[in-house]
């Protein structure tokens, strides 16, 4: 695994949420284009078999996150913790939104011949465990608010149709078996909107807004870590 590139740009217009997606521009557009890598690799089902892998290891972890986070910010609320308070509601509601997620990337496993069983038995990706791992410990000891810097890069940039569109035609699977990506690729339009309202209406400190950053670019470098671990795996 290379060493992450935190490269933090200087933002000091607009908003939290627009000096938020102006920090993570760069970052977001490698991890595109490591998608764009994944649709024309020359072994397209072995390819959309480890995306799904990788995936179920993120996705596996995301309600404990947001559980644990959740904790913390009651904790924190109890304290007279403004910001923390005002972030409950909005992580018990997506506590219920992500329940079955999992599930899902189990089925669309299956639809490719793969063991739904056994997938929950692997250990994961070691730079998913890294990125989780950083999560879980900026929510408990810095602030919960790193919980949106996490999810402002999973719900923030969804899957496009092109690229989902381009892995139905090289793998030749059928689409029920790319139900995970296409729920995705709507439901976050609405989800990574709605969190990025969020952090605007939070009025976080600067420490804070400094803590959903550090998160966001620690994530999306991470993926970008993933996406190569990935296509490296494949040969």
């Amino acid at each position: 695994m290379r060493t992450p590139r935190l490269s933090h740009p200087v933002v000091t217009d607009g908003t939290a949420a627009c000096r938020l997606r102006t920090k993570l521009g760069p970052l977001v557009a490698e991890v595109s284009a490591r998608s764009q890598m994944m649709a024309e690799h020359p072994n397209p089902r072995a390819t959309y078999r480890a995306l799904l892998e990788l995936m179920y290891s993120e996705v596996r972890a995301t309600v404990p996150l947001l559980v644990a986070a959740e904790q913390r910010a009651v904790e924190l609320a109890a304290q007279a913790d403004t910001v923390a308070g005002a972030m409950v509601a909005w992580l018990r509601a997506h506590i219920k939104e992500e329940a079955d997620h999992a599930s899902w990337i189990l089925t669309d496993y299956a639809d490719i011949g793969g063991d739904p069983e056994f997938l929950p038995t692997r250990p994961g990706s070691p730079t998913i465990a890294a990125l989780v791992g950083s999560v879980y410990y900026w929510t408990l000891y810095a602030h919960p608010v790193a919980i949106l810097g996490y999810c402002a890069v999973l719900e923030g940039y969804p899957p496009s149709r092109t690229f989902i569109e381009q892995l139905m035609q090289s793998t030749g699977y059928p689409e029920r078996a790319f139900g995970t990506l296409l729920d995705h690729s709507t439901i976050d339009v609405h989800h990574g909107g709605e969190l990025f309202e969020l952090i605007d209406q939070l009025e976080v400190s600067a420490h804070q807004e400094a803590v959903i950053g550090m998160t966001a670019l620690q994530t999306a470098d991470l993926l970008i870590v993933a996406g190569d671990d990935l296509l490296r795996s494949l040969g």
